[in-house]
């Protein structure tokens, strides 16, 4: 039995990254989803970020993709926007996914020759001048003055009617390349609409847990005075419950 799948593009891939979780603790100038994007491409691309714990936890968790699990930096160096330096240093949480590679040496990245810019050029030009040779000595086979009257009207015809057709070939490629264009204007409008949907999402939950945040550092602080308060409270009536047992006592003798 012989079984058939359907083909896909990913069957050309090589290999796949591993996906890990990362975390590390960072200064309050650096505790946003670009700042922890930023950090986490030191490693590889990042496939997520822990929004959800942004600022309630004391470290930041990142996934991102890694080549080899055996070879995963323990930091790296930082610059903020005020061009301050810092050392991030990076603790490994866990293995999200197994990456795989179809070669041995998958797990290495290939290093490509550069391209040649001088041999193309020659290329380029060596094929330029084999295709002018071409055309004239297609043109040198044409001998008009050995042909006959009606031979040559339908030389010139002809030629006439190529030139007709080229020239409509010519604007049908043109209003296809326009089409093209014009549709990957539309596409590319698309994605930056929807970029700009995910960053405003993005930026409100950021702006809500800043809110939470603030709430709660309003709830906890209440609850620190009120319990400052009845500790207080406590200590005056324990003073006066011992006044007023020792007035008891000095009644009695």
């Amino acid at each position: 039995m012989v079984e058939v799948d359907f083909w896909s593009p990913d069957d050309k891939a090589k290999g796949k990254l591993h996906s890990v979780w990362i975390k590390w603790g960072v200064p309050d100038t650096l505790r946003h989803y670009l700042g922890a994007c930023e950090i986490g491409s030191a490693l590889g691309p990042v496939v997520e970020v822990d929004v959800e714990h942004i600022y309630s936890k004391e470290e930041i968790w990142v996934k991102v993709g890694v080549r080899d699990l055996h070879k995963i930096p323990a930091g790296t160096e930082i610059t903020t926007k005020d061009l301050l330096l810092y050392d991030i240093g990076f603790e490994f949480d866990s293995i999200a996914e197994q990456g795989w590679y179809k070669f041995d040496e998958g797990n290495k990245r290939k290093i490509f020759d550069y391209l040649d810019l001088e041999n193309s050029e020659t290329q380029r030009e060596n094929d330029m001048q084999k295709k002018s040779k071409q055309s004239e000595s297609g043109k040198s086979n044409v001998s008009l003055g050995s042909l006959g009257l009606k031979q040559y009207e339908q030389v010139v015809l002809k030629t006439g009617d190529m030139a007709q057709k080229s020239e409509i070939a010519k604007k049908k490629t043109e209003a296809v390349i326009g089409r093209d264009i014009q549709g990957e204007e539309g596409s590319l409008r698309v994605r930056l609409q929807k970029a700009e949907e995910l960053a405003a999402r993005q930026t409100a939950q950021l702006m809500l847990e800043e809110k939470k945040r603030k709430e709660m550092d309003i709830i906890r602080k209440t609850l620190e005075k009120e319990v400052q308060r009845q500790h207080e409270l406590l200590q005056i009536n324990l003073k006066v419950n011992e006044e007023v047992r020792g007035s008891q006592s000095g009644e009695k003798h």
